[in-house]
């Protein structure tokens, strides 16, 4: 996690996927990597399961 921090993957064009039950915090996680790659003037787009199949 500490390697996610960084946000690495988007200056590399790699995308994360967080993948857990309900009420695990990968919204939570989500929130803090948008806010982190905003602050750094970084793009950021979430898309929900659905839009992957």
């Amino acid at each position: 996690m500490s390697e996610l921090k960084t946000l690495f993957f988007i200056e590399l064009g790699q995308n994360i996927i967080l993948i857990g039950p309900p009420g695990t915090g990968k919204s939570h996680i989500k929130i803090g990597f948008r806010n982190g790659s905003l602050f750094s003037g970084l793009p950021c787009l979430f898309h929900n399961r659905s839009i992957l199949y």
